[in-house]
């Protein structure tokens, strides 16, 4: 796995998946200016291939429901275990 951007802001997540176009982009829900399923939406909407996973702290199925709905492949909660994160599978289901 290499980190090739990072960013504290879904505006600015958006502008890094355009410069960088990663393989995986994992995103959080809480973020300023636009939190992170807009930016999901708005990625998708100029990339439908982009594979994103959902990495945050709320663990309620509307949260999960939204996040899928809005393009993310896959939910995981931050307390999960590195290797978990590695073996999640970017269509949503394990290796």
């Amino acid at each position: 796995m290499l980190l090739v951007a990072e960013a504290s802001s879904g505006l600015e997540a958006i502008r890094q998946f355009r410069t960088h176009n990663p393989d995986i982009t994992l995103m959080d829900l809480q973020m300023p200016e636009m939190n992170g399923l807009d930016a999901i939406i708005a990625i998708r909407g100029e990339f439908p291939a982009a594979r994103m996973i959902v990495l945050t702290t709320y663990s309620g199925d509307v949260q999960v429901l939204r996040a899928l709905k809005a393009g993310a492949h896959a939910y995981l909660l931050k307390n999960t275990l590195h290797k978990d994160l590695v073996d999640t599978n970017p269509s949503g289901s394990r290796r």
